[in-house]
């Protein structure tokens, strides 16, 4: 039988995703030329600081609510797991790594972008298991918060 995740459990994993981002727009803040992009990353930054408050509020609601576990969370369970690990594993912890694939600018924006869309991918996928209508609503303004991240960085992008 495969090991499920529970609700709270998946928040605190969104919570480890976001202290991630806070490790990778510090370390492309500290190593861009640009006070725009500085500006930018460090506003990311503190997004999700904040980001982090809501889910550790969330935690503590969820532990309180059933959540809408579908009839196959057994095979969706890996799926999960394996977005956690690409997103926790993967070279945003590891400085050496980002340094080489930061050539320019651009690719510090490209690669806080990439970042971004696989946090919205989470979040979605977490979204449909909640039934609460106010906790719905409090993830969804997190998830446009990121796509408004996004169009932040592109804009940054074009320049």
């Amino acid at each position: 039988m495969t090991e499920t995740l529970s609700g709270t459990e998946l928040l605190e994993k969104a919570i480890e995703i976001k202290q991630k981002g806070i490790e990778l727009y510090s370390f492309l803040s500290k190593n861009t030329e640009k006070d725009e992009l500085k500006i930018l990353f460090n506003s990311l930054v503190e997004s999700d600081r904040n980001h982090i408050k809501v889910f550790q509020s969330l935690i503590t609601k969820f532990e309180k609510e059933k959540l809408n576990y579908p009839a196959n969370w057994d095979t969706i369970t890996p799926y999960f797991k394996a977005i956690i690990d690409i997103k926790l594993k993967d070279g945003v912890s590891n400085d050496k790594i980002l340094s080489q694939e930061l050539n320019d600018e651009i690719a510090s924006i490209q690669i806080a972008i990439s970042f971004k869309k696989d946090n919205i991918l989470y979040f979605k996928e977490l979204l449909d298991l909640i039934e609460n209508a106010s906790h719905r609503k409090t993830l969804n303004d997190i998830i446009l918060q990121e796509k408004q991240d996004i169009l932040s960085l592109f804009e940054a992008k074009r320049g």
